[in-house]
């Protein structure tokens, strides 16, 4: 595995922001550049309202599969990431963001993945995030826990996605004024095209704070006023290649 203290040292090139590496703030990982964007729950269940929305959402198995197949892989390259790639984001964990009505992709966000129920997992990334002032101890310490068994029950997380952006990010301020956007993920011979509704989290909700400490654990330098949006994907439209069985 990659040694820590080498991504360290190595993040001083890059131009990215990763929830998973100590980047430095720019956000979208190719295509036009932001450099004010950067990089949380409510996993949809047949009969069940998620927790960003007060209506209840029904699933049919196809849906149910699709999500559950996603989810899944994304379990499994994100475990991979953090036991092999030392942290580095893999390219599935980085999708084309295109803008609902538009041709070309305004880029490559990083997102994250969050668990159900965050605050568990928010508090616990504040206790690590506390205890020291050391933000090379602090990435040790988050990744001891991110490769031991946080992604190997998928069933676990949310199926909302979320990024975290700078303040004044015109990326951000147009997916959200347009509200809809499809994440576009490929990896290796896995490829998904999720649309999604996209909405501004308010500072209060577990969803942003999950994200927000996620980040601060991998990045010491956020600065104040970063936006968190979270892609919320309809998995009636979305589609996989190869096809997802039922």
């Amino acid at each position: 595995m990659q040694n820590i203290s080498s991504i360290r040292r190595s993040s001083e090139s890059e131009s990215e922001i990763s929830a998973f590496g100590n980047w430095q703030p720019a956000g979208l990982c190719r295509g036009k550049s932001d450099k004010s964007a950067l990089n949380s729950s409510g996993r949809r269940t047949s009969g069940v309202p998620m927790s960003d929305e007060s209506r209840v959402v029904l699933m049919d198995r196809a849906q149910e599969a699709m999500r559950d197949h996603f989810l899944g892989w994304q379990c499994r390259i994100r475990q991979y990431a953090m036991r092999d790639l030392g942290g580095r984001p893999s390219e599935g964990m980085r999708p084309w963001v295109t803008p609902e009505g538009h041709e070309e992709s305004l880029g490559r966000i990083i997102v994250i993945l969050n668990k159900q129920d965050p605050e568990e997992t928010t508090a616990q990334f504040q206790h690590i995030f506390r205890r020291t002032q050391d933000p090379l101890q602090r990435l040790e310490d988050v990744m001891k826990s991110l490769q031991s068994t946080y992604y190997q029950k998928s069933r676990g997380f949310s199926d909302t996605i979320t990024a975290l952006f700078g303040p004044g990010s015109e990326t951000a301020a147009q997916l959200v004024h347009l509200s809809k956007a499809r994440l576009d993920f490929q990896e290796g011979r896995q490829s998904y095209r999720l649309p999604c509704a996209v909405r501004l989290l308010a500072e209060n909700e577990p969803l942003w704070q999950a994200t927000y400490w996620h980040n601060a654990l991998f990045n010491p330098n956020l600065p104040g006023g970063v936006k968190i949006l979270a892609f919320l994907p309809d998995w009636a439209h979305a589609s996989a290649e190869p096809p997802v069985r039922v």
